[in-house]
Formats: C-alpha cells, sequence, structure tokens
C-alpha cells in the first residue's frame, strides 16, 4: 500500500509542477479533481498504514520492550480517554528494566482525566510557551507547566530519579516539549504566591535538569530503526548542510556549524576518524528540481537551516522552503517548497541524524490510530535513525546559538570506535547551556527543539 501512496504523491508533485507553470492548467477543472482525488488517497492511506502501524505496537510484549531499554532508561506512555468511552479514564504505562521502578519493570497508572482536559491543559501550557503575549511571563509559563507536569508525571514523580525518558505522547501531549516541563518533585509554593511575590531563583527547574528526554512516534518506530541498521551501509560522508547562503539568520547558522566541523576535522584526524564537510545551497528561487535524496544519500549527518510551512490540516501541502520571498525579494503568500512532506516519505536516506532547523517542523496532520504524521515519521520511516525537530515559530538567533552548542558537543561526543552521534545528550547539552543564561533562560528561546529516534 506504500507503493501505491508513493505513487499517488508522486501524481500530485507532477500536476503541481504543472500547474505552477501554466495558467491554463492550474485552471483545468481536470486536473483540480484529479488533486483532490489523489489528495483524498493519500490521507486514506495513511490511515490504513497507522491501523497496520496500531496493531504492530498492540502485539509488542513486554520482553520485547525491555530488551530494548537500557538500564537507566524508563519508557513513558500516555493514552488518552475520550469522554464517549464507557470508560473516559486516561492512562500512563511506565516500563523499565525489571527492577528499576518496580520489581516487573511495569507500572500502570490511571490519570483521572479525559482527553479533552488534558488537550486543554496542553493547548493552555503550549500558549504560555509559544505566544507573544504570554511567553515572556516566567512565573505564569511554570505554572501552566507545573500543572500539566503534575497531571502526567506526578504519578511516577517518585521513580524518576535521574533516568533517561523516552516519550510516546497522545493527542494535544505531541504538541508538549517535555524537556520543559517543571521537574513534577520541585518546590511548588510558587503556585499559590502573589506573582510579584515569586523570585525567579525559586521557579522549579526543567525536567531537562536531571533527565534526557526522547521523543517517539511509537516504540514500534524505535525497534523498525534498529532492524534497519544492522543492514543499512554506512555513509562515506559525514555532514551536510542545506541552505540559502543568502539568508542573514540561516546562512549564519550553517557558517557557523561548518567552522565548528572543520575545527572538529583537525582534532578528529588524530584519531582515525573521518571527517568531511559539504554545503548544498539553493538555486536563486529554490526550486526543488535540484535536491533529491540521492544528492544526501552518502552523508550522515544532514542539517537543513531553511523556514518550514506546516498545515495539521493539509499534509500534501506542507514542507521546507529555501525563502519566505520571491527571486524578486517580495513576500510570497505561497512559496516554492523544495521539499515538501510526501517527498520524504519516498526517501531512502539512511542518515545517522537529520536536523530540520526551521519552524515547527515537528508537527503535521493527526492521522487516527497513528497520530501527528508529519516530517518526523517520513524522515524515520525514509531510514534516519534520528530526527531533531521543531514545535513552533523559534527565534532565529537563539537557534543559530543553540545549534552552535549542539554541535559542538556532537562532534566532540562521537564515539570514536563508531564514529556514533550522541544526539539525544548532544541536544540536552546545548538546551541547559542556554537554559543557563539569563538571556536565553525562558523555555521559548530553548525548548521548541526535540529529539526523536535512536539514542544509543
Amino acid at each position: 500500500r506504500w507503493e501505491e501512496l508513493e505513487s499517488a504523491t508522486l501524481s500530485i508533485d507532477t500536476l503541481q509542477a504543472g500547474t505552477s507553470t501554466s495558467d491554463e492548467k492550474s485552471e483545468s477543472a481536470e486536473i483540480t479533481e484529479q488533486l483532490i482525488r489523489l489528495t483524498e488517497e493519500f490521507e486514506e492511506l495513511q490511515s490504513q498504514g497507522s491501523d497496520a502501524q496500531q496493531r504492530v505496537e498492540s502485539e509488542l510484549t513486554l520482553e520485547e520492550i525491555q530488551a530494548n531499554l537500557d538500564d537507566n532508561t524508563i519508557l513513558l506512555e500516555y493514552w488518552l480517554g475520550d469522554a464517549w468511552q464507557s470508560n473516559s479514564q486516561s492512562y500512563l504505562w511506565a516500563i523499565s528494566k525489571p527492577g528499576v521502578i518496580s520489581p516487573s519493570g511495569f507500572l500502570s497508572f490511571r490519570i483521572d482525566a479525559d482527553r479533552q482536559a488534558i488537550n486543554e491543559m496542553a493547548r493552555t501550557y503550549y500558549d504560555y510557551l509559544t505566544d507573544p503575549s504570554q511567553r515572556f511571563k516566567p512565573v505564569s509559563v511554570a505554572r501552566a507547566g507545573m500543572k500539566l507536569s503534575q497531571t502526567l508525571l506526578g504519578p511516577i514523580a517518585d521513580q524518576l530519579e535521574d533516568q533517561r525518558l523516552v516519550v510516546v505522547a497522545d493527542g494535544m501531549l505531541r504538541y508538549i516539549p517535555f524537556n520543559a516541563l517543571p521537574d513534577p518533585n520541585a518546590d511548588q509554593r510558587f503556585m499559590n504566591r502573589a506573582i510579584a511575590d515569586v523570585d525567579l531563583d525559586d521557579l522549579p527547574d526543567p525536567l531537562i535538569r536531571n533527565h534526557e528526554i526522547v521523543h517517539l512516534p511509537s516504540f514500534s518506530t524505535l525497534l523498525r530503526i534498529r532492524e534497519r541498521a544492522e543492514e543499512r551501509d554506512v555513509g562515506s560522508q559525514t555532514l551536510a548542510i542545506i541552505t540559502d547562503p543568502k539568508l542573514e539568520n540561516t546562512g549564519l547558522e550553517a557558517e557557523r556549524i561548518l567552522d565548528i566541523a572543520r575545527k572538529e576535522d583537525r582534532d578528529l584526524e588524530r584519531s582515525s576518524v573521518s571527517f568531511e564537510a559539504s554545503q548544498i545551497a539553493f538555486s536563486e528561487t529554490g526550486s526543488r528540481v535540484y535536491f533529491s535524496d540521492q544528492d544526501l544519500a552518502e552523508y550522515r549527518l544532514i542539517h537543513f537551516a531553511t523556514h518550514g510551512r506546516v498545515f495539521d490540516t493539509n499534509l500534501a501541502e506542507s514542507g521546507l522552503t529555501a525563502s519566505l520571498v520571491d527571486a524578486q525579494g517580495v513576500l510570497s503568500d505561497e512559496p516554492n517548497l523544495f521539499l515538501s512532506i510526501p517527498d520524504v516519505f519516498r526517501f531512502n536516506l539512511p542518515a545517522d541524524l537529520v536536523v530540520l532547523s526551521a519552524c515547527r517542523t515537528g508537527l503535521g496532520e493527526e492521522v487516527t490510530g497513528e497520530g501527528m504524521v508529519g516530517f518526523s515519521q517520513g524522515f524515520l520511516a525514509a531510514g534516519a535513525s534520528g530526527i531533531v525537530v521543531s514545535l513552533w515559530s523559534v527565534n532565529d538567533e537563539a537557534t543559530r546559538v543553540l545549534m552552535e552548542e549542539f554541535y559542538d558537543e556532537l562532534f566532540n561526543s562521537l564515539d570514536t570506535s563508531r564514529n556514533t552521534p550522541q544526539s539525544a545528550s548532544a541536544l540536552r547539552h546545548a538546551q541547559l547551556r542556554l537554559w543557563d543564561e539569563r538571556r536565553w533562560n525562558l523555555p521559548y528561546y530553548w525548548a521548541g527543539f526535540t529529539f526523536q529516534g535512536e539514542w544509543r
């Protein structure tokens, strides 16, 4: 069925290319009807794929899951109940190696709130993290976060210690960076004080202070990543950066990352680790015809420093764009996508890590049974072992600083025996560095990026 999906999305791309070059074709009712039909086919195939995914997930045994966890890792999987169901309660299932969180390594907690209530709490916190009128109110942000943290993590707070947390979310929780949630064990007296009486130094530390956080669309996604890793060939090149060097912020970000890469090249030569860096630039119009997965097949680390356009109701029109302006420098309502989400599902891209340094690249379209389908699922399905994505419209300067810290730590922590990037650990390091700086301390600046995939 995925071959049919690929065929359908390819037809959409072909028709859209035709409509973009001919006014006459764009006005054709026949082409319009075909686009509508193919989009519906695309969504139907997604739904069928998600049903299969759900069956695979339900067939995993406790022993299979535990065999793929480390001694210092806890899986937290959430299921949100609907009010129309006979049991509208929500649940948290926590799994670890035996003896870590319990003798069996399994705990089940009932959350006394249904999907609507938890989604509302999550939406409120997301708005405080991102809304320009709310995100600069640290006490209010922390209060909204602590309310959600107590609901989601309170039941297992005593077992968390300093474990790595692997989160499989549901509903609106997929929009929440768990790295920013306040530690549920923190002092909560600030919750009841007048805002003017709260010292900012008394606000609770974020969860990332004591925990490495990994997000997964499903645990079976991790199993597929590990199965592929045993068979795939390692790329001969290390780093590719896709950007438009003419753009001030993304171009500077790319230059800084390349500087770090070149510096590490000199250091790594002494330990016989091959390191090469390359930069792929856009044409004047950022046209997608100059880009394919074959351009990147030999690279292990792939960094996109671009702009993102993700619509949660129109996956086929979502993607990355080189620039928000046209060739004449005029702001465009419909900038040219050089890489769409349907494109990615056709890719063969066995990279260790893909970083999408653009706005809202971690969001997507809600599909029944599968959850949020977007770039994350696309790149992981295409063969990537891990991906860093954003959950909101990020600040350009903060993102540049974050990515510099991220790559500096990533290259420093390369395992010289396997040359494996420790992506989740490097992202945590970078986010803690920004959190420690007063200028970037607010979650809006540092918490928007999350890691999904293989943490080992």
